[in-house]
């Protein structure tokens, strides 16, 4: 819908659309909350400063990234992780950065997952329509299969994941992340029909709908009782960092093809081989996931 819209009326309304939406969305959701009593116990004022850190560091690294000159991406990068690895070792599970077996590895795993899908995802369509020269249109039908494809694999897991555990549904799934991410190298070449995008970018899809949802069940299995609440936060801002990382990352590869190599191209391979990479390396770490999904 969004490649129509950019098409017929401007780009600018895709994004003016979304604000109706997005008031919509937000008042359903105060209301929700609202519902909700006080929790027994308030939260730490430090965790908010903790929080601030990782948004702060997450902002400086990728900041620092897309920096010309390489003094400067050396002082921001390093402050940036200076900011970032304290903060967010500090609202995690002791070990989350070592991967350590358990409720530690499957918090990572989830930021994995998040920065090797999201980090192709942002640049499908990108592909799509800059190197190949197709319509928006097309661009956009890459991510609604992938999208298609997620929802498909999200109902099979929930009917497999009795039967064959997390564990290999995780690995499975980034697997085949990986594999989707490699198989799109082969958009920017002329020669090949660029449809193989939508058929790479599916197959990706069906590997994230595979991944995503045991990782949540896993960290309710495992959790400390009591400790539900602070191990699915951890988990969703290793998720969301992850996500945050991969898209800034992927960026920040792109100009430095088309500036340092005047190449979109040369950009669009990196991203694609960085996105291959950490998804077969979260498939690697999957095998510390517990291969649980009831609480103990």
């Amino acid at each position: 819908m969004a490649g129509v819209i950019g098409a017929t009326v401007g780009w600018r309304w895709v994004f003016l659309g979304l604000l109706p939406l997005c008031g919509v969305i937000g008042l359903v959701a105060l209301l929700g909350v609202r519902r909700i009593g006080v929790p027994e116990e308030a939260a730490s004022p430090s965790n908010v400063v903790l929080a601030v850190g990782v948004a702060a560091g997450a902002g400086l690294l990728l900041a620092g990234l897309g920096s010309r000159s390489p003094l400067v991406v050396a002082a921001v990068v390093i402050a940036g992780l200076a900011l970032l690895v304290p903060s967010f070792r500090r609202l995690t599970p002791p070990g989350t950065l070592s991967a350590r077996a358990g409720l530690p590895a499957t918090v990572l795993v989830r930021g994995v997952l998040g920065f090797g899908f999201f980090a192709a995802d942002a640049y499908v369509p990108f592909a799509i329509t800059t190197v190949r020269g197709l319509p928006a249109t097309v661009g956009g039908l890459a991510l609604t299969t992938a999208t298609f494809t997620w929802t498909i694999a999200s109902w099979l897991q929930a009917r497999w994941v009795d039967r064959t555990g997390p564990r290999r549904l995780v690995v499975v799934g980034l697997l085949v992340i990986g594999t989707g991410a490699l198989s799109l190298l082969a958009v920017l070449v002329p020669t090949i029909p660029a449809w193989i995008g939508l058929i790479s970018w599916a197959v990706a899809g069906f590997g994230i709908g595979l991944a995503y949802t045991p990782l949540s069940l896993v960290t309710l299995a495992v959790a400390p009782p009591g400790e539900e609440g602070r191990a699915t936060a951890g988990l969703q801002l290793s998720d969301m960092l992850g996500t945050a990382l991969g898209t800034g990352v992927a960026g920040a590869l792109v100009s430095f093809g088309a500036i340092a190599m005047d190449s979109t191209t040369t950009g669009l391979v990196l991203v694609f081989l960085l996105a291959a990479a950490v998804s077969f390396l979260g498939a690697t770490l999957g095998r510390r996931v517990p291969d649980v999904i009831h609480h103990r």
